[in-house]
């Protein structure tokens, strides 16, 4: 049956909101640094609340010097580059540099452990690593390295000097401030949007984790989505919290502000108890708050709230109740904005300062086109007038999309031949073209913010001695926000073997934090459907009547690292009606 036409569907936003416009030849955000940095120098880009500021002419210099030294070390065009590094201007600084370069980096996650480290690095074949000395691939994790990888570089600021650590490949332990060096003349190279910049990992594609590879111009577009949505300009300050290595802190918050020529404040990670302080203290207009993180911020909120607060635009996802966005903007003065998005595909619908709906994730950027598909293909009408069934997604613009996944699996590719994807999520869209999530089609987990594979922790839990068959499955959690806690139902070898509290300990030993299981259920035989699989649905249908061992809670105060694998994002008009200066 062929699919209904994208011209059925109501209007996206607004023509108020301008398209990204100029010659997409200049959609790279390295060019646009310079330009920022040439125009006003001395404005603060960069505030690292570990301690670092920088200025645009700072950071142009030093994104000039850190691309010459890595040119010296031999990093080309093309080469692969995986990075393990906290949230620090040292993994802005690089980030550009490579872009400057050329070479592709790869962002993994720090949370990461064991089997899925091994996968990632296979699936990324890097060349060089660099790393923090106390991640993932620190000289004291014990990582097997692959053998494509000829260079490893550990950031360290307690060195005193570059350092060879005699391992069996070239590895250094040196500052950034040793790695920069004095020279700031790299090579030329020619990029365009159709570059691949970064490569973001996402386990929210089904299945194991697959890297989305992001060109320039996906880069570019998704800072420009934000930036024209939320009304920034040079007079505003973002504080992000979230990770760098996911998209939303990196491509849209810090991207989005560099286009504007404002300030980003930089958070090592999101903690309740200093969130207020640290908005507060250095001025934040505008931020955004993924899963529980805008429950915390709201419990810690005092009325009235302090009157050096400044915000002005919340992003949030998933969309909030309506008594929850109206006692936080209540006391904070801020508009809460709903969005949605994909690590694919950039952020795409987006609620506005001018134009929102209560409950709604926004409207469709009309640069992009939507499609929803019901089990027979057509989308479900809805009592309402609405239309329902899954999200599919289309880019209009060229080289705004991830280019292809790399996968374990055979298919790579993001889109079908006519260039819909697959967003896997069921969601209703009224008759103003706004959005309305109801659901997942694909079987994951999110917690804290972070997309969890299924597969992924079952794999991990099988390789203990003891187990022989586990079913990972998502409960929802007490949090508000669209959470869900993560619930192993394990059969154990004869019957006996390891106790709940043992397989608490172990999971915590090989999964990251985010996905350890708040659950625990033990079984005689896991349910089964017809064909012979797992039956999901039984397991979480009896959760209820069932629970299993809980695990004794932790701290509730400081969350792990809040991610953004799913964003966000409205129409067109001349570029003068934006805060965007041109660039060249």
């Amino acid at each position: 049956m062929r699919p209904p036409s994208a011209r059925r569907y109501p209007r996206s936003a607004s023509s108020a909101i301008p398209a990204p416009s100029g010659d997409s030849r200049g959609w790279l955000l390295t060019r646009v640094l310079e330009a920022r940095a040439s125009e006003h120098p001395d404005a603060p880009f960069l505030l690292d609340l570990e301690g670092q500021t920088l200025s645009y002419g700072e950071t142009a210099l030093s994104v000039r010097r850190l691309a010459t030294s890595l040119a010296e070390r031999g990093v080309r065009a093309g080469d692969q580059i995986a990075t393990a590094l906290p949230n620090s201007s040292a993994a802005i600084l690089l980030w550009l540099a490579f872009a400057r370069l050329g070479a592709v980096e790869h962002a993994l996650n720090i949370e990461w452990k064991g089997s899925v480290v091994d996968h990632v690095l296979e699936l990324a074949r890097p060349r060089i690593i660099v790393t923090s000395p106390d991640s993932m691939l620190g000289p004291a994790s014990g990582q097997v390295v692959p053998s494509c990888v000829d260079t490893v570089l550990v950031l360290d600021e307690t060195a005193r000097e570059e350092q060879d650590l005699g391992l069996h490949l070239h590895s250094t332990r040196l500052t950034l401030a040793q790695l920069m060096g004095d020279s700031d003349r790299p090579p030329k190279v020619a990029i365009g949007p159709e570059t691949p910049s970064v490569v973001v990992y996402s386990s929210g594609l089904g299945g194991r984790t697959k890297g989305c590879v992001c060109p320039n111009g996906q880069a570019y577009v998704m800072a420009h989505n934000h930036a024209v949505c939320l009304d920034l300009s040079r007079d505003d300050v973002c504080h992000t919290s979230l990770p760098l290595f996911h998209s939303h802190a990196r491509l849209i918050q810090a991207g989005s502000i560099l286009l504007v020529g404002g300030t980003l404040v930089l958070s090592q990670r999101f903690s309740k108890s200093s969130w207020l302080r640290n908005v507060c203290a250095y001025g934040a207009t505008t931020t955004t708050l993924l899963g529980p993180m805008l429950e915390f911020v709201l419990g810690e909120l005092p009325d009235p709230a302090p009157h050096n607060l400044k915000l002005r635009t919340v992003v949030v996802a998933p969309v909030p109740s309506d008594e929850t966005r109206d006692r936080f903007e209540r006391l904070t003065e801020a508009k809460l904005l709903g969005v949605y998005g994909t690590t694919a595909m950039g952020n795409f619908c987006y609620n506005t300062i001018r134009a929102r709906k209560a409950r709604s994730a926004g409207r469709i950027l009309p640069w992009y086109q939507i499609r929803l598909e019901g089990a027979d293909g057509t989308p479900a009408a809805g009592a309402d007038g609405s239309l329902e069934g899954e999200l599919l997604v289309r880019a209009m613009l060229p080289h705004t999309t991830a280019l292809h996944l790399l996968s374990a699996d055979s298919e790579t590719s993001l889109t079908d031949r006519d260039g819909w994807h697959r967003t896997g999520d069921e969601v209703a869209l009224d008759q103003d073209g706004y959005v309305f999530f109801r659901g997942r089609v694909t079987d994951y987990i999110r917690r804290r913010g972070e997309n969890i594979s299924v597969v992924e922790v079952e794999e991990a839990v099988l390789s203990h001695d003891g187990i022989s068959e586990v079913a990972c499955i998502g409960i929802p959690s007490s949090y508000a926000g669209g959470e869900d806690d993560v619930k192993l139902c394990v059969v154990r070898k004869d019957g006996h073997g390891p106790t709940a509290a043992d397989i608490f300990a172990f999971a915590g030993d090989v999964l990251p934090r985010f996905a350890a299981p708040r659950f625990i259920h033990l079984l005689d035989a896991l349910p089964r459907t017809k064909e012979g699989a797992i039956d999901r649905v039984a397991l979480r249908d009896a959760h209820a009547a069932t629970p299993g061992t809980e695990r004794e809670s932790g701290r509730a105060a400081e969350l792990g690292r809040p991610s953004a694998t799913d964003q966000v994002g409205t129409t067109h008009g001349s570029l003068a009606a934006t805060n965007i200066p041109p660039v060249g």
